[in-house]
């Protein structure tokens, strides 16, 4: 284990001691990242982030494509109302770059917003004084999402965009029909919206890391690209291109090259929304809090994502499962002639794309406990030929249990595999496990988790013997945001005395003022007994990716 000793007093954000927090697999991934001083600067962005394990133990390395962690800023420069993007370097503690990271040219108008994807369970903040950074909420963490002030990126460019000064492309009408779906659209989301980023990075020869630029690719020409697979990367580099669709982008602010960004993705959904919008429910798996929903945790999440925190969560888990139901559902049916003509995004757990959404639909609707909240059996149901799904059979809303729609595997298309290959790390948005009824494969691949996929035994429960029901002893608490004060040692690493900083305010004052439910969303909002098992985001499921086989290398 790498020891780093740092001086001074250093912020120490989103404290993992909940440690009952495991990925799928036996080998959770649980990596401390400390963020540089002053992050928000071009000095800031250009030192790359150190990667260590959390406690002793715990595997981490920033070169195997199931620990990497990735960073991804977003730059709004506020007097010439411009957006650009940069892609921080993340490598392992006592290593260095293969070539040291572009520092970029900020104005002294810049806005800096950071986010933070990663593709094991758990990752913890350290470092980062005066970045206003959050990576959960208390002792808590989100699991493979944090952020550094984005509260302030988001209500300066939203503002912006209010006043016409900024503007983004319109989504757009896709081939099927309907508008071009953004990151909160019904039909992309999963049980954990809005988590990851787009960013990539270079593993060289000799085992060393650079950012993924055109240069770099021209000196490394043989480097494997490693990706952080996400809500966004599906969207952006799957779903679109089907649909024909194009993401929101800017330009890189070294290299000039057009990129797309998290950030970019939240700005065009809060500007333009789908109907019903989908904002992160209570029973998201990240935002829980010892399998509890929790107000706070919650809100500071979607604080990161440019979503309106809300002083109750009564009904929205419930409605957000009703909401998937009937609008993910009928989008999953209507887009079928496109999507299953598409590359499945893991060929080694779904044969195309269609196949990989209603798996990873399916899968969601068990971990998110919607059986129970809506007195239903799961409605997308699965079938497998050994570990890949290759037929979705969908109930929809109101068809009294009768199946309308039935497909099989017709299209062999698969995504240029990239180099990177490794799917033993368990982590696959609904890929790798028996995400609905498995009709005659013969072969249950739950990982040892959620038992119930497919139908729930128990969905003839009320939904409203949950004692939580929107209500949690902690709401409120914890106003630091994911803050903690106090001496902390994490992953080897003596933070010293560590102070707690602002962690980004709970309420971000640019965006929208509601999204409570409508008046006719279930009673109850908070997840059933079969929903996730702990506060992490990799608890008992696996979050918001899949296998990395066959993710796009783009070289």
């Amino acid at each position: 284990m790498v020891t780093l000793a740092l001086a001074g007093a250093v912020t120490v954000v989103g404290v993992s001691s909940d440690s009952g927090a495991k990925a799928a697999d036996d080998n959770s991934v649980n990596c401390t990242i400390l963020v540089p001083a002053d992050p928000l600067t071009a000095a800031g962005l250009a030192t790359p982030y150190l990667v260590a394990p959390t406690a002793q133990g715990d595997q981490c390395d920033e070169t195997n494509i199931g620990d990497t962690a990735f960073v991804q800023a977003t730059i709004f420069d506020a007097a010439t109302d411009k957006l650009s993007v940069y892609d921080p370097l993340v490598i392992n503690a006592g290593t260095a770059p293969a070539v040291s990271p572009a520092v970029p040219v900020l104005s002294p108008t810049a806005i800096v917003g950071i986010w933070f994807g990663f593709n094991g369970a758990n990752l913890t903040l350290a470092g980062g004084l005066g970045g206003n950074c959050v990576g959960g909420s208390g002792q808590s963490v989100f699991g493979q999402f944090a952020y550094c002030n984005a509260s302030a990126f988001f209500q300066s460019a939203g503002g912006a965009l209010a006043a016409g000064a900024l503007t983004l492309p319109a989504p757009g009408m896709a081939r099927d029909g309907q508008s071009c779906m953004t990151v909160r659209d019904f039909g992309i989301i999963d049980q954990d919206q809005s988590d990851n980023v787009t960013t990539r990075y270079l593993l060289t020869g000799n085992n060393q890391l650079a950012q993924d630029t055109p240069q770099n690719m021209a000196a490394f020409p043989g480097a494997t690209v490693l990706s952080n697979p996400s809500d966004n990367g599906l969207l952006v580099d799957f779903v679109d291109p089907a649909l024909g669709c194009s993401p929101p982008e800017e330009p890189d602010i070294v290299t000039g090259q057009m990129e797309t960004a998290l950030a970019l993705d939240e700005l065009l959904a809060s500007v333009d929304p789908p109907s019903p919008v989908a904002m992160v429910p209570p029973n998201d798996p990240m935002v829980l809090v010892g399998n509890n929903p929790d107000l706070t945790k919650m809100n500071l999440y979607r604080t990161g994502v440019n979503q309106p925190n809300v002083a109750s969560m009564a009904g929205l888990a419930g409605q957000y499962c009703q909401d998937m139901d009937q609008v993910g559902d009928a989008r999953l049916i209507t887009d079928q002639p496109f999507t299953q003509q598409g590359p499945s995004p893991d060929p080694a757990t779904a044969s195309n794309l269609f196949t990989f959404l209603g798996q990873r639909l399916s899968q969601s609707f068990t971990n998110l406990g919607c059986a129970n909240l809506l007195n239903i059996n799961n409605p997308v149901n699965v079938t497998l030929n050994g570990n890949v799904a290759t037929a979705i059979t969908v109930v929809p809303a109101g068809s009294n249990g009768t199946p309308t729609q039935t497909s099989s595997a017709t299209s062999s298309s698969t995504a240029t595999p990239s180099s990177s290959s490794d799917n033993g790390h368990g982590r696959h948005d609904g890929g790798g496990r028996n995400g609905g009824n498995s009709n005659g494969s013969g072969n249950d691949n739950n990982n040892g988790n959620n038992n119930n996929n497919g139908n729930n035994n128990n969905s003839g429960n009320d939904s409203g013997n949950n004692n939580n029901n929107g209500n949690n002893d902690n709401n409120g608490n914890d106003s630091n945001g994911g803050n903690s004060s106090g001496d902390s040692n994490f992953g080897g690493w003596d933070t010293g005395a560590a102070d707690a900083a602002d962690g980004g305010a709970a309420s971000s004052s640019d965006s929208p003022s509601s999204d409570a439910p409508s008046s006719d969303s279930p009673s109850s909002d908070a997840p059933s007994s079969d929903a996730p098992s702990s506060d992490s985001s990799a608890a008992g499921e696996d979050q918001g990716g899949w296998g990395y086989s066959s993710w796009p290398s783009q070289n």
